[in-house]
């Protein structure tokens, strides 16, 4: 079974939390070479806004740290029991320009600021 979230939101800019909050350093497992075998994670299959896929730009719209609090890509795996932020557009027509318009740092500096 996949979950699925689905909400309204009003016109604007959002920030988005999520966080594994059952997740314990014995959940990975290491083998002698230290390669993980074994895990607990959650991969984000997708993200739309009024059904406009924006799934291939999530490392340039959230902020994720590992246990040590360095930055972090997720590609959309989450397996750190640290916050992970999003921040999303509405509308989707317009959050899709942006990301277009903008580059990386600009567009974080943009969602986090407005």
């Amino acid at each position: 079974m996949t979950p699925t979230i689905e909400f309204d939101a009003a016109f604007g800019i959002h920030q988005f939390s999520l966080c594994l909050f059952n997740k314990e350093l014995n959940d990975t497992k290491v083998d002698e070479e230290n390669n993980i075998i074994d895990d607990l994670y959650v991969t984000i299959q997708d993200i739309k806004l009024d059904d406009i896929s924006v799934i291939e730009s999530i490392n340039n719209i959230s902020q994720y740290t590992n246990n040590q609090g360095d930055s972090v890509q997720t590609y959309g795996h989450l397996g750190f029991p640290t916050e992970f932020k999003i921040w999303l557009q509405v509308p989707g027509y317009m959050f899709k320009r942006n990301i277009s318009l903008f580059n990386d740092r600009e567009l974080m500096e943009y969602l986090q600021n407005d």
